[in-house]
């Protein structure tokens, strides 16, 4: 990435990251104050974040893309499918031993 762009990218952040919040919190706030998503903190995801820490950062990274690159969407299925993406209550690195 150019200099200019990791600069852009930056000021965007910056001055974005509390409206991103707000989307987030707009959108699935259902979907974070439910016990069952706060109990994804119970599961790791990619090495040492859990699985409501990886939602979160997909429905930010979602929601930065789209603004950044003009892409019109549904705010409220994008938000909502980042937060359920990897919804599971399990952890998926024991495997199952049913029969």
């Amino acid at each position: 990435m150019k200099t200019a762009d990791k600069n852009r990218l930056k000021l965007w952040q910056r001055k974005n990251a509390a409206y991103v919040e707000e989307l987030i919190y707009k959108y699935g706030g259902d979907i974070l104050e439910s016990q069952e998503f706060m109990n994804q903190d119970c599961y790791i995801q990619h090495g040492n974040i859990t699985v409501r820490q990886h939602c979160m950062s997909v429905a930010r990274a979602s929601l930065k893309m789209s603004s950044l690159l003009a892409i019109k969407c549904d705010e409220s299925s994008l938000v909502r499918g980042a937060l359920l993406h990897d919804y599971f209550l399990y952890d998926w690195h024991i495997p199952d031993k049913s029969p």
